[in-house]
């Protein structure tokens, strides 16, 4: 007689079924979506300007020869807004000229393959002059911001990208800063001098190059609140 190695109740074995298996489903990881990053902002108050030039221009002693550099580039760009990308790749040709700093020069940008000219101001042509002519030596190829030692290489974008967070950690901004920070800051002081100009963000729009006046609009960090209140402020027309 056969003898069951797993013993069924009431020996039924018309009634036996198999075990059936399980669906095992497998492990998954949490799903963690990213989290929204705030944009990078413009530095919209004055004294913050400041403490961040007095931030680039005062740093300890091994920074001596990039002081007056990172001084001049942030000062140069919160003032003519360049992309970092376009930024980066000027050379001294470009804004000078027989031992001359230039009224105007034209940057190629490379986002939306177009021209831009850039006239300067009294001041920054001082800024730029003073900057070359404290160089041990230069030529006109030279990239304008260079490396220390090696100036027929041009800084990077990531380079300039961790002076800005280091700007932003040292100075303790509790808003979230970048390379992007300095174009953000030139039009929004841009719009601050022209608001009372009808055409005021029409002509900021063109200067940036941006397609809609709702991009400059976030240029210059105005709010989804301030954009809403021209709708409803004031008395009813």
């Amino acid at each position: 007689m056969a003898v069951a190695l797993f013993p069924i109740a009431n020996n039924n074995y018309n009634n036996y079924e198999p075990t059936k298996k399980t669906n095992v489903v497998p492990f998954k990881k949490p799903c963690n979506k990213p989290r929204l990053k705030m944009p990078v902002q413009p530095i919209k108050n004055n004294e913050d300007i400041q403490r961040a030039k007095n931030y680039f221009l005062n740093r300890p002693e091994r920074y001596i020869g990039l002081n007056l550099r990172d001084y001049t580039l942030f000062t140069f760009n919160i003032n003519v807004g360049l992309r970092a990308g376009d930024l980066v790749y000027i050379r001294i040709q470009d804004v000078m000229a027989n031992g001359k700093i230039v009224d105007w020069f034209i940057v190629n940008e490379q986002k939306n393959n177009s021209r831009r000219i850039i006239t300067l101001r009294p001041e920054i042509k001082k800024l730029l002059y003073d900057y070359i002519m404290s160089l041990p030596h230069f030529e006109y190829n030279y990239f304008l911001f260079h490396p220390r030692g090696n100036p027929y290489k041009s800084m990077t974008v990531s380079n300039l990208q961790k002076k800005m967070k280091a700007l932003q950690k040292e100075l303790d901004f509790a808003y979230p800063l970048g390379t992007h920070s300095m174009r953000k800051t030139f039009a929004y002081k841009a719009y601050e001098r022209n608001k009372d100009n009808p055409r005021g963000l029409v002509i900021l729009r063109d200067a940036m190059g941006h397609k809609h006046e709702s991009t400059t609009e976030k240029y210059i960090g105005k709010t989804d609140e301030e954009i809403s209140s021209i709708y409803t402020d004031g008395e009813l027309n």
